[in-house]
């Protein structure tokens, strides 16, 4: 237990300490954009939008720590779901933009000669190509949460096994997996995804874990949509490491078992 409680703690700083140096490198690059602009107003306006924008992205790092204060109704979860996306961009482009400039670095070298012009279009030539890469994964990121995570589709996979008995030839198994029920999930969004597995009409329906993303999601609402699949040999499932995190693992066992389903 104490081991846990340490690797925990240890986590969690590393996780701060790498959320606050990606954080500090692009509201610093901000600060100085907005300090190059020469019209008062609009800098005050700004640099107004890049303290608000921190105090909320502030507010939603210290939500899962502090109780959960933001609301997950409405505009609360919105700010949440825009937050995360900004997150996982700005990590990545974060780490593209570095990788850039140490490429950058190395390849002075190579540079013939020190001619003042060579040197400023290999400058700007990097700094275009650094910023240009990082708003890929900006992009991918918010594609994903507003309209490719609603796009599902069926992915058919057979699996040929060697001596397999001539009685499970042919056996359909319908797998569903990492639904992390809750702000990135609505329980309509999850009922789409079951009627879908249901038309598949399949032999065995295993559920393989993160059921949900943390303790304060909606456990019982999502197994409860998820006890909707039907299948002959019945439906399976087991913990994810989202439900090690929640300490819901003894939940999901009740309430599988409550809802006519197995969990391993």
């Amino acid at each position: 237990m104490r081991g846990l409680i340490l690797y925990r703690f240890v986590f969690l700083v590393v996780l701060l300490s790498i959320i606050y140096i990606v954080q500090r490198f692009w509201f610093l690059r901000a600060w100085r954009l907005i300090g190059a602009v020469s019209e008062p107003g609009w800098r005050y306006l700004l640099i107004g939008l890049l303290i608000a924008a921190a105090a909320i992205l502030l507010a939603t790092v210290l939500d899962p720590m502090l109780g959960h204060f933001i609301p997950r109704q409405g505009l609360g979860n919105w700010v949440l779901s825009g937050a995360r996306v900004w997150l996982l961009g700005s990590f990545l482009g974060c780490l593209v933009v570095t990788s850039v400039a140490a490429l950058e670095l190395i390849s002075k070298p190579a540079v013939p000669a020190r001619r003042e012009t060579v040197d400023h279009s290999r400058r700007k030539f990097f700094h275009y190509a650094a910023y240009t890469l990082a708003s890929i994964p900006f992009m991918a990121a918010t594609y994903g949460f507003a309209a490719g995570r609603l796009r599902y589709q069926i992915e058919e996979v057979e699996v040929p096994i060697s001596n397999l008995p001539k009685a499970l030839d042919g056996l359909r198994i319908l797998q569903i997996s990492d639904v992390h029920f809750g702000d990135f999930m609505s329980q309509a969004d999850l009922r789409r995804a079951v009627e879908m597995g249901n038309e598949m009409t399949p032999d065995l329906a295993v559920l393989t874990g993160d059921f949900i993303n943390d303790g304060n999601d909606p456990l019982e609402d999502c197994i409860r949509e998820l006890s909707k699949l039907r299948a002959r040999l019945g439906v399976w499932g087991c913990n994810g490491n989202h439900e090690i995190y929640a300490e819901a693992e003894d939940q999901a066992q009740s309430l599988f078992q409550r809802y006519g389903m197995r969990l391993l």
